[in-house]
């Protein structure tokens, strides 16, 4: 190959990735075409979990920062109003609600859980704050220890 050909292949692939990175970053600016596919993919993902199994019940009643199954007092979603009759459909709503955990709501009475068909609502609104979701996880299991 001769030198002229050669620049001119490098200059055609120079513009190529250009025009790629252009057409990427363009689809990423406008966040309405990302969000309903995220969502989509997260309901799916969330929808898709059949409930913990027999090993899982066992770390779940046993754990300390958890209620027991059995404790459970079936209480209404506070996004949506359904009925959760498990404790298992329970979920933190935070940053749609204040941060709530189970064993919490159940001991002060707070009606702050939401159900598994709002947590894709709750995961797609908690992506912009996972550094405060975060925190608040740390000061909370500080509080419990």
């Amino acid at each position: 190959m001769n030198k002229l050909h050669k620049r001119k292949m490098k200059t055609l692939r120079r513009d190529k990735n250009k025009s790629a990175k252009r057409k990427v970053k363009k689809k990423w600016k406008d966040p309405s075409s990302r969000v309903p596919k995220l969502y989509n993919e997260i309901t799916d993902w969330v929808h898709s979990y059949e409930g913990p199994n027999s090993v899982q019940r066992g770390v779940y009643n046993s754990c300390p920062t958890m209620i027991h199954e059995d404790d459970y007092v079936p209480m209404d979603c506070c996004l949506c109003g359904s009925k959760m009759e498990s404790v298992h459909d329970t979920h933190n709503p935070f940053p749609l609600a204040p941060f709530c955990y189970a064993k919490e709501s159940l001991e002060k009475g707070l009606p702050h859980r939401s159900c598994t068909d709002c947590e894709p609502k709750v995961l797609i609104s908690r992506i912009p704050k996972a550094a405060e979701y975060s925190r608040l996880c740390k000061t909370y299991h500080k509080e419990v220890a």
